[in-house]
Formats: C-alpha cells, sequence, structure tokens
C-alpha cells in the first residue's frame, strides 16, 4: 500500500484517491472536487479538512475467485 502524501499534493484530475484528516476520518474523494471545495466557501457541517491522501489499491481481480493471497 502507498504512503499518506500531503493533500497539497493529491492530483487534480478526476481520479479517485483515498482522503484522511489529521483527525483520523477518511472519505474517497474525486480529486477534481476536492480542488473546488478548497477553493471554496464551504458550510461546516459539509466540510472535510483533508490533510493527507493516497492512490485506492487496484480492484479484485475477477479471474481470481479464491479471494485468497497468491
Amino acid at each position: 500500500m502507498s504512503e499518506w502524501l500531503p493533500i497539497e499534493s493529491a492530483p487534480k484530475d478526476a481520479s479517485l484517491f483515498l482522503a484522511a484528516t489529521a483527525d483520523g476520518r477518511m472519505m474517497i474523494w474525486r480529486a477534481d472536487l476536492l480542488a473546488r471545495a478548497m477553493d471554496m466557501s464551504t458550510p461546516d457541517h459539509l466540510t472535510f479538512p483533508a490533510t493527507h491522501w493516497m492512490p485506492l489499491p487496484s480492484p479484485p481481480d475477477p479471474a481470481r475467485q479464491d479471494g485468497g493471497a497468491e
């Protein structure tokens, strides 16, 4: 798994990534929406003050039926 990176280095396109706050909350974000949200005034109850991000892992391989490790 990747290491956490500063939120300022997050992608700016429409890719998805895992974002985290300083208090440990996590959410999957779409990069372009996060950039827009950080530039706009957002009501307090909708804020998610992300401080770090990491890429999402690849989805499971549908060809693998056993669910176990290789």
